[in-house]
């Protein structure tokens, strides 16, 4: 790496009309070839090429045309309308591109002394720009080249990697343009040659997609992530089986016309690798669009399917700039290329619907529809046999970011990688049941809430008829305790009539010595895990992340298996019951004592007596239990043990009084609230069976307050401006009793005024 102190020495004494002279005197020096001047010689040099040649009167006087201020005007103007985020590929420490230097900086490779400032660009000759556009290494001598297209930037980035990365580590750059200081000029290339073209003959026109980014670029102003980050293996979520995709497959055309379901799971992968700093939702945005490249060109404008996306991606945050930002709001703000018009006007709606509070509550965004997901599933399956290398396009056949043609040149390393093709011709989870039954259970569990919970113990009468079965490290049905390989590996081996069977005798509680359950009941109430641990010695209350489960356990409610035709499964005997097949280990997975929960009087069989506020007590009390469950389940925990009483006469359909939501945010500061709550349907609609379970009702209403608090609309400001008060500041305040109770502090003064004149 060149050092950053020799391309970035201090100004000579020089004055600028001084330099403007040399620079202006540069078109006569004599032509030295393969030799080094010496001080003397080159001083002389400057003095012979500063002196009016013969027959050449006033030569310096006849270079204009000048930076006039028409010019410079018309090119600020063309500065005005650039996006507000911009890529690039970069190959790291090649001496004939930008380089980082020391600091972290993107600094063009042949950035001078004098270039620091625009108005040091300005001191160049006029004439010498139009090198701009038939030279392409004068780019870097100014400039870095930006895209609005990040289907363009990874194309180049791997055609870097093929014909230029040995030896190199090939990046991809996000660029934020707000962040830029003000001696960076940005302005398309296109716009740059229509502001020269009134001024040097021959400048060509061009529709280029590119951007020009003059000079040292700071570390703060663009995220930049090696290639191979995004090349890493991920399964597909909300699908119960696994399904293999990269973050790198945005480019592969088989994916461009995908299910959005899928489409949004790929970019949120791709978001998360450039994560940190704001530019993490950018990148998701223009993955989206980079995937959804070959739909209508009005696209997303349609409702609902913005509305999809708008809800799956609100757990991001939106800075707060956004609303009033031109370059995504306005929109005349064009990119010449589609898919970068397409993110942008995404970016559009995220800001306009944040904005208008229907992140969180859009009435109108439509549950994800599996068999949706499924047909894009297939697409992307149908299409597996073709090449990878047929997908991308690599071929550089111009280094200004112009459409590209597919090549056969991709790396191995990045390779399509195929699935299984009984996984392909199948598209539901491998397994000998039939395919009807498996979409059956692949929709129930769409109901499944978030956490369940199970109340057991393991001591005279331990659950489940044996002890073992439960401990706090596992949850193991009868089938796997003394042999895991014992009981079947996946239910999906199952035939309908077996699980039929299998949940009509275990409902029922069969003792037999014949039936060994492979299933273990959960309950969304804690109330009713609680009753279900019969309040014995050695009992526990276990809680479970269904998500974190839902790969290796299926999870379903008793009345989500009306299809198997049992008796009771139609719900009427076990509305509150869900079953869970295998065992269920691990961190998604939490079991503490049910002492920790009586000694702060929270009783199974205590009846609601009326609307009792939440205190500040209550949360102390809470919190110590919480605090058990750890940062993973804190959160879960706290909310489900203030909704065992009832707080609201309707269940606060109306809304969470904000002194009891920041009382609560307060005391979950230190718990995770995981940023995918802000897309699981069954905590933003109305989807998990409440009838008769008040105490979940209250409970999903209170997580979807928390998780707005903490990651929807207006977030970021709430905790700059609370500072997120710790639980013992808030909780030391008067409970709203007492401060009901409490006369005002004016009143009190009157009366001990009256007093003292008596």
């Amino acid at each position: 790496m060149a050092d950053r102190k020799r391309r970035l020495s201090t100004h000579p004494e020089e004055s600028k009309s001084a330099k403007r002279q040399a620079s202006d005197a540069q078109q006569y020096l004599p032509q030295v070839k393969s030799q080094v001047l010496s001080a003397p010689d080159l001083g002389a040099a400057l003095v012979n090429a500063t002196r009016t040649p013969r027959n050449q009167t006033n030569a310096i006087a006849r270079s204009s045309p000048r930076w006039d201020s028409k010019l410079r005007a018309d090119i600020r103007q063309a500065a005005q309308s650039k996006p507000r985020f911009l890529f690039r590929a970069i190959l790291v420490n090649s001496e004939d591109l930008a380089e980082f230097s020391d600091d972290g900086e993107l600094v063009p490779s042949i950035v001078g002394q004098y270039d620091e400032t625009i108005e040091d660009f300005y001191s160049n000759p006029l004439e010498d720009m139009t090198e701009i556009w038939y030279c392409n290494p004068a780019y870097e001598a100014y400039f870095t080249k930006w895209t609005p297209s990040m289907f363009k930037a990874i194309s180049k980035a791997l055609y870097m990697l093929k014909a230029d990365g040995a030896g190199y580590d090939v990046h991809l750059a996000t660029l934020d343009t707000k962040r830029l200081s003000s001696s960076n000029l940005t302005v398309g290339r296109a716009a740059l040659q229509n502001a020269f073209s009134g001024y040097l003959a021959g400048i060509p026109v061009s529709s280029s997609s590119a951007y020009l980014v003059y000079g040292i670029i700071s570390q703060e102003a663009f995220c930049t992530r090696p290639l191979k980050a995004l090349n890493n293996k991920h399964v597909a979520s909300g699908l119960g089986y696994k399904l293999h995709h990269r973050p790198l497959n945005i480019l592969k055309t088989s994916l461009h016309n995908a299910s959005p379901t899928l489409v949004i799971d790929i970019a949120r992968e791709f978001g998360k690798v450039f994560d940190g700093d704001g530019f993490a939702l950018p990148a998701t945005v223009m993955a989206i669009a980079t995937l959804c490249h070959d739909r209508d060109s009005s696209w997303p404008d349609e409702e609902s399917l913005s509305a999809e996306i708008v809800t799956a991606l609100q757990d991001f945050p939106i800075q707060s700039d956004w609303k009033h930002d031109s370059a995504i709001m306005t929109m005349e703000t064009h990119t010449f290329d589609q898919a970068a018009d397409r993110g942008l006007r995404l970016l559009r709606a995220l800001a306009d619907r944040r904005a208008m509070g229907h992140a969180m509550r859009a009435p109108s965004v439509n549950a994800t529809d599996l068999e949706n997901l499924s047909h894009g599933i297939l697409q992307v399956k149908l299409a597996a046999d073709m090449a990878f290398d047929q997908s991308v396009a690599t071929h550089d056949s111009t280094s200004d970011y112009e459409p590209v043609s597919p090549s056969s040149i991709v790396p191995e390393e990045f390779q399509y990688t195929r699935d299984d093709p009984a996984e392909i011709a199948k598209l539901l989870p491998a397994g000998s049941m039939d395919d009807e039954t498996k979409r059956h259970l692949l929709k129930a569990q769409k109901y499944t809430p978030r956490y369940l919970f199970r109340g057991w113990n393991n001591g005279y009468r331990p659950s489940g008829g044996h002890r073992g079965l439960n401990t706090v490290d596992a949850i193991t049905p009868l089938a796997y305790l003394k042999d895991r390989e014992a009981g079947t590996s996946s239910i999906y081996n199952l035939s309908r009539d077996q699980l039929r069977t299998m949940c009509f005798r275990h409902l029922g509680s069969d003792r037999t010595a014949s039936f060994k359950t492979e299933l273990s009941s959960w309950a969304s109430s804690l109330r009713v895990a609680m009753l279900y641990s019969r309040g014995q010695p050695d009992s526990y209350i276990s809680i479970i992340d269904t998500r974190a489960l839902q790969e290796q356990n299926i999870i379903v409610h008793v009345p989500q298996l009306g299809f198997l035709l049992f008796p009771g499964s139609d719900g009427i005997y076990y509305p509150e019951e869900y079953l869970a097949h295998g065992v269920i280990e691990g961190s998604a997975h939490k079991a503490v004592p049910l002492e920790a929960f009586t000694k702060i009087g929270i009783c199974q069989t205590s009846p609601w007596l009326g609307i009792s506020h939440i205190t500040a007590q209550e949360i102390i009390y809470a919190k110590t239990v919480a605090d058990q469950y750890g940062p993973r389940f804190g959160t879960a925990v706290l909310i489900a043990i203030l909704c065992t009483a009832e707080r609201s006469s309707d269940l606060w359909k109306s809304g969470i009084a904000p002194r009891d939501l920041t009382l609560i945010a307060s005391a979950i500061s230190a718990y995770k609230v995981p940023q995918r709550l802000c897309a699981d349907d069954t905590i933003l609609k109305d989807l998990v069976y409440t009838k008769g379970f008040s105490d979940v009702e209250q409970m999903i209403r209170l997580l979807r307050a928390v998780v707005d608090w903490r990651h929807g609309k207006g977030a970021r400001g709430r905790k700059q401006i609370a500072k997120w008060e710790d639980s013992a500041s808030l909780l030391s305040r008067p409970s709203a009793d007492a401060e009901e109770d409490a006369p005002p502090k004016e009143h009190r003064k009157r009366r001990s005024m009256r007093r003292s004149r008596k």
